[in-house]
């Protein structure tokens, strides 16, 4: 799978995670900009966060999600990721529910 796609994969994943309060109960909050500024220094690199299977879609979010929440646990497959447990101050919504900001 290309790069590109593996990121579009990973994105269109997160969409159906989003924070509204933007913070964890468990972690300290990383601002908006440091969200941004974290995504696009991954841009044209391909990321093998959890170094099994090569880059996947997947590792693009256990990555943001470990690197600026310290949250471990997402678990598994793209497909894992709509039943995942979430922290208590996320919340998981369907497509067509919420627009995505950064």
């Amino acid at each position: 799978m290309k790069f590109s796609t593996s990121v579009l994969l990973g994105l269109s994943v997160s969409a159906f995670i989003s924070i509204p309060s933007f913070a964890a109960t468990t972690t300290v909050q990383p601002t908006r900009e440091a969200a941004v500024e974290w995504v696009k220094s991954k841009v044209g690199t391909a990321i093998d966060y959890d170094g099994a299977y090569g880059a996947q879609c997947v590792d693009l979010i256990k990555g943001y999600s470990n690197e600026l929440w310290n949250y471990y646990s997402l678990r598994g497959n793209a497909r894992d990721y709509v039943s995942n447990q979430l922290p208590d101050d996320w919340a998981r919504y369907s497509p067509g529910q919420a627009t995505p900001e950064p």
